[in-house]
């Protein structure tokens, strides 16, 4: 049960971060009661709650609809998260907006010891483990610790400073990338969603998501 589950708040300047994190065998078997942590998270004075979820299909380029898209539904709409964070797929995937909340499916690999050498799908060349993303959100709170909204950048990565392509070796070096690299980067997390991310900073070096206001219509 706690290998497939974890909970804790985080607490700075008077305001709580509740952080839930869960796989998606404990998603199909224990909801019911990630819902219950979640709820008393809420009657401890949490202002906002933040959810990663360990689902998804390996090297697959887009999220799956009755998996993710299912998932991120519940955390927002019913357990009250503010901010979905997914991993698993070892490729980037897109992002959401489900009520004012951005919802992102897959960040890719970053360090992570299971890919040697980059790895893909040969006939697929931009279906591949080498780029990966560092996003940083703001979560904003009024004086009264009352949640307002939250917007964000998302950085360009590899997850290796050497390698170019499918096969190459991986040093375990991420680093950011820039120019033709960096777009690469941004047209793969596009093709998986569904509106329009914007353009890329070159000079800055990242990709800044519009500010969602907590109360503002969809």
């Amino acid at each position: 049960f706690l290998k497939n589950f974890c909970s804790f708040i985080y607490e700075k300047d008077g305001v709580k971060i509740g952080f839930l994190a869960l796989s998606n065998q404990f998603f199909s078997k224990y909801y019911v009661q990630v819902g219950e942590t979640a709820r008393r998270m809420r009657q401890e004075g949490v202002n906002a709650i933040v959810c990663s979820f360990h689902s998804g299909v390996e090297y697959a380029p887009k999220r799956r609809e009755l998996d993710q898209e299912r998932y991120a539904l519940k955390a927002v709409q019913e357990w009250g998260a503010d901010l979905v964070i997914m991993h698993h797929p070892h490729v980037v995937q897109g992002v959401d907006r489900i009520n004012q909340r951005y919802v992102f499916y897959s960040l890719g690999n970053f360090c992570f010891g299971g890919n040697m050498v980059i790895r893909g799908q040969t006939n697929k060349p931009s279906v591949r483990s080498l780029e990966s993303m560092v996003v940083q959100m703001d979560l904003r709170f009024s004086d009264d610790g009352t949640y307002l909204g939250q917007s964000g950048r998302i950085y360009p990565c590899y997850i290796s400073s050497s390698a170019e392509q499918v096969g190459d070796p991986n040093d375990f070096q991420p680093r950011f990338v820039t120019g033709q690299q960096a777009l690469g980067v941004i047209e793969r997390i596009q093709d998986d969603t569904r509106f329009d991310l914007g353009l890329l900073d070159e000079d800055l070096g990242y990709l800044e998501l519009p500010y969602l206001a907590a109360d503002a219509k969809e």
